[in-house]
């Protein structure tokens, strides 16, 4: 299998909840890819400790968004996915080895 569905703990006023479900599944290895309403997909992927941040995500310009996206990479951490309702972003993912 190299895909799953889950249903996702993103409480808006709770991100380090999502960040720890997050982290625990990298752990057994799988990866955020996609997420949307109520569903997260997960890919296979390395099973690892890893750290996750999920960053909140409001309306900017595609030149922000890569300027941020540039930064986070020089610090080690990886761009995965984005987090939202419908057609709204709210959350970047980001992972970054522990």
């Amino acid at each position: 299998m190299r895909k799953k569905w889950a249903v996702r703990p993103m409480e808006l006023w709770n991100p380090g909840a999502a960040e720890q479900w997050l982290e625990h599944e990298a752990a057994k290895g799988w990866y955020l890819a996609k997420c949307n309403g109520w569903y997260a997909t997960l890919e296979r992927g390395e099973a690892k400790a890893c750290r996750v941040r999920i960053h909140p995500h409001g309306p900017e310009s595609t030149k922000d968004f890569e300027a941020r996206r540039d930064a986070y990479a020089e610090l080690g951490w990886r761009f995965y996915a984005v987090a939202g309702r419908n057609w709204d972003v709210d959350f970047e993912v980001y992972y970054c080895d522990d």
